[in-house]
């Protein structure tokens, strides 16, 4: 039996959580080794990127992308770790690429291919929640908020 954790990403229009899962019946994170995870993806998002496509992610963070790309933003170089809590930079507004249903996002490092998270989006109850799922080409997309990792349980 997998045990979740989520990471929730508090943001005005979107609140995004990463799950980290365990084979045990629980997974606990120390205060030491929860600083460190917060320090570790603060340098690894730095510059990275957070995109959306369309579709539903079949292969995870260590596979290859599928459905088309509908939004990218470049996540500043700004992130900063306070005890396991993410704070993003000002991420500048963008406009979406494509048109289509918003079905899954990834967090990728600054070099634009090496995945960090991948995660199901929707309007509510989903690892990334957005106003809505229907996205416009053109149309303004915003993006601010935290990661937090989690202490466990």
């Amino acid at each position: 039996m997998k045990n979740k954790l989520r990471i929730p990403l508090l943001a005005i229009a979107f609140i995004l959580a990463l799950v980290v899962t365990s084979s045990g019946t629980s997974f606990v994170l120390a205060t030491t080794e929860r600083h460190s995870a917060g320090a570790a993806i603060a340098t690894d998002t730095n510059s990275g990127h957070l995109r959306i496509y369309t579709g539903a992610d079949t292969n995870g963070p260590n596979g290859a992308v599928t459905g088309t790309l509908l939004v990218d933003w470049t996540l500043n170089a700004t992130n900063t770790d306070t005890g396991g809590v993410i704070t993003l930079g000002t991420v500048s507004n963008v406009n979406a690429s494509a048109t289509g249903t918003a079905g899954y996002f990834r967090i990728l490092k600054s070099d634009g291919s090496t995945a960090i998270a991948d995660g199901d989006v929707g309007t509510s109850a989903t690892s990334l929640v957005l106003n809505t799922t229907s996205i416009v080409s053109g149309g303004p997309c915003s993006l601010s908020g935290t990661i937090t990792v989690p202490a466990g349980t």
